[in-house]
């Protein structure tokens, strides 16, 4: 009796043949070609290399070889050219998220950008791409989370300045809560929140915020570029929390010395001292 054929396609070539049920090539050509290009690891081999890992000498040997100079080199020629997937940078992300460099590997990757950006077609073409992004409303909204996250560390690492401090001890003396240096709606940080109250509470010092009595009320010609960016800066901030039915109270340096004062009669509060 013939044995029964099914319709198959070869496993090496990819042509349809008719073959039995355990047939995975359509001749032996396919079959060696296949068998060439796919070795299979001996079950020896794979104990004694097992066994040669499991030594921490041997270990230790391998693990120096393949990190020197040379060997990085060589494994990232195999790289160059290839497009790195969303999912391989997700992966790599989760990989490094929480380790820590060393000064070394610092100093090391420092030297190597400074070097790459030394090339003036990189910088032009990272610039238009940089440019080219923040136009976008992805690019916005990363620029402004990049400032806030920046403002934030750089408020944990200094400190207030001292403006900041004496409104933070006048609400201390008042024993209002409040949250300093928050950030609203994700755009914008404010120096002081007070979150049973919903109000914010902003102590501007005169050069930096242009304060009106000191540079006028509407006279640009007076201020500097960084002056006029802040004032409309403020000017947004103002409309944005008013917007959202939050109530602002600003605070300027020249009166420092009454915040106290001033924030009793701004909140209505009736407290001596």
């Amino acid at each position: 009796m013939p044995r029964k054929t099914y319709d198959k396609f070869c496993e090496g070539c990819g042509k349809p043949y008719k073959g039995n049920k355990d047939q995975r090539f359509c001749g032996r050509p396919c079959q060696s070609r296949y068998a060439a290009s796919h070795p299979k690891v001996s079950k020896k081999y794979s104990e004694n290399a097992q066994r040669r890992w499991d030594n921490p000498v041997t270990r230790a040997a391998w693990l120096a070889a393949s990190i020197t100079p040379e060997a990085n080199r060589k494994r990232s020629e195999t790289q160059i050219g290839k497009e790195v997937s969303n999912k391989t940078r997700e992966l790599l992300r989760q990989i490094h998220t929480g380790s820590t460099h060393t000064q070394e590997t610092k100093d090391r990757i420092s030297k190597a950008c400074k070097k790459a950006w030394e090339n003036p077609k990189l910088r032009q073409s990272q610039s238009r791409k940089r440019k080219k992004y923040c136009q976008t409303d992805e690019g916005k909204e990363q620029l402004r989370k990049n400032g806030i996250t920046s403002c934030l560390a750089q408020f944990h690492a200094n400190g207030p300045n001292k403006l900041e401090q004496a409104l933070y001890d006048a609400l201390d003396n008042l024993n209002i809560r409040y949250i300093p240096q928050h950030p609203m709606f994700d755009h914008f940080l404010v120096d002081a929140y007070l979150p049973d109250l919903n109000i914010v509470i902003e102590a501007n010092g005169t050069y930096w915020h242009a304060d009106p009595e000191v540079y006028g009320a509407d006279d640009l010609q007076q201020m500097n570029k960084e002056q006029q960016l802040s004032r409309a800066h403020d000017g947004a901030k103002t409309k944005c929390l008013k917007k959202h039915g939050v109530r602002l109270i600003v605070l300027w340096e020249r009166d420092k010395e009454q915040f106290l004062e001033i924030l009793k009669n701004e909140l209505d509060l009736n407290i001596s001292g």
